[in-house]
């Protein structure tokens, strides 16, 4: 007997656009099968407002006309400030020109997020038989675990506890799987099956104990989920992969669809009032590149030139975030402070080398929510020639970052960049950690 239109699932070999919206029909539906959701449905705009403090909202963003980008958002934001005040995550899964989307975010207090790596599981064509390593045993959770999980990635006792819940209700849209060894909890899984149309099965929480990884039990976890998705009727699978874990999931068989980037709104940011229109039209005119706009506004609020938004960023961290080279140099030119790393990161690095040699200050000039100095963001970003530079202007070497608490030494140290600790420890041999 033929299923129910509702309780089909996307199949025959789908084109972009179908995938796009399995996509965003897999997120939406997120919040509405372990909770309840408010939702907003504007043009190229579907916003999910949680009514529960744990869950994320959401913006999802596909088909948004570049004209109507302002005023969308700023209808979304005010929606989810009439409700619980979460943290927000913006995804594009088909954003008209993806960074233009990026400047007028961040002007309005998002941050850059991770890159979503999205791959796509043909499960008519797989082959599951692939054997659990020996001694791991997985089982479907039925309750919730009363082991303390902390060691488990991605793991979060409320939620599990709710996706329990939300799998014992028809039809059955939710497995928390969990993998143990020798009694104990070491990893898990999730898997999301939507139905209609755009049904889908999406892989989600795969997370293995850090002393436990490399052993084939992340593997193990995501094929006991795609066994599920593919005995329930279901034709596809996606899921968002991290850089590691698409290595993995190539080898079990996944496609990689295409990296589009997210955006992460902070509940502290998105508790304030909206920003001055100023702040957020200087910001965004940054971002976008618009020289004429941003020299008008730079003029007619001069105050605003260095004024930090919530998250830390001023005009020309988000010119230097969007690439935008000649918007640094027009605020530069306008009195904002031209950072080394902001100076180096779009090309301008003779009037970097300039600058630290007029202001040695610059090299302990602190950056982000975790006030970095240049230094340790040399070292993240793994540049021996920028780490040469800055350790020219005889940097601060003990200043420490307000996220770990650890000087630049502790950080090269931690990254294993090798050349730049011996060049931190050749320039001051005793640096404390």
């Amino acid at each position: 007997m033929p299923q129910p239109e509702s309780l089909q699932f996307l199949d025959r070999l789908p084109i972009n656009s179908q995938i796009q919206a399995a996509i965003q029909h897999a997120l939406a539906e997120w919040t509405n099968q372990i909770d309840t959701s408010d939702q907003l449905l504007l043009p190229g705009i579907l916003v999910v407002r949680p009514r529960r403090t744990y869950m994320s909202a959401l913006l999802l963003i596909r088909g948004l006309r570049h004209q109507d980008v302002p005023s969308q958002i700023d209808q979304a934001l005010t929606f989810l400030r009439d409700g619980q005040r979460n943290q927000a995550i913006c995804w594009a899964t088909a954003p008209l020109r993806p960074r233009t989307l990026g400047a007028y975010l961040l002007a309005r207090g998002f941050e850059a997020n991770w890159d979503s790596h999205w791959m796509l599981y043909d499960l008519h064509m797989a082959d599951l038989t692939l054997p659990a390593p020996t001694g791991l045993i997985i089982h479907q959770a039925a309750t919730l675990p009363d082991d303390d999980l902390s060691h488990v990635p991605y793991y979060e006792p409320t939620e599990a506890a709710r996706i329990i819940a939300a799998g014992k209700q028809p039809p059955r849209t939710l497995w928390q799987l969990f993998g143990q060894l020798d009694q104990r909890i070491i990893a898990q899984s999730v898997l999301q099956l939507t139905y209609g149309k755009h049904g889908i099965a999406s892989i989600r929480n795969v997370g293995v104990a850090p002393a436990m990884r490399r052993r084939g039990y992340g593997r193990a976890l995501t094929i006991a989920a795609l066994r599920i998705a593919k005995d329930a009727g279901c034709r596809y699978a996606l899921l968002s992969a991290t850089d590691e874990g698409a290595l993995l999931y190539k080898q079990l068989g996944f496609q990689s669809l295409e990296r589009v980037p997210t955006w992460l709104l902070r509940p502290d940011v998105l508790a304030q009032t909206p920003l001055p229109s100023a702040q957020i039209a200087l910001a965004q005119a940054a971002g976008l590149g618009q020289i004429a706009q941003l020299d008008i506004l730079a003029k007619a609020h001069p105050e605003l030139i260095d004024t930090q938004l919530p998250t830390t960023l001023t005009p020309l961290r988000i010119a230097t975030i969007m690439g935008q080279r000649r918007s640094v140099e027009r605020l530069a030119a306008h009195g904002a402070t031209l950072d080394i790393i902001s100076a180096w990161n779009v090309g301008l690095r003779k009037e970097a080398v300039r600058s630290l040699a007029a202001q040695p200050a610059l090299a302990n000039y602190r950056l982000g929510r975790w006030a970095l100095t240049p230094l340790h963001i040399a070292i993240q970003e793994n540049d021996l020639e920028l780490a040469r530079l800055i350790l020219s202007a005889n940097p601060d070497l003990s200043i420490r970052d307000s996220g770990f608490d650890s000087t630049p030494l502790g950080w090269s140290l931690h990254f294993q960049r090798d050349a730049i600790t011996a060049l931190i420890r050749a320039h001051q041999p005793n640096d404390p950690l």
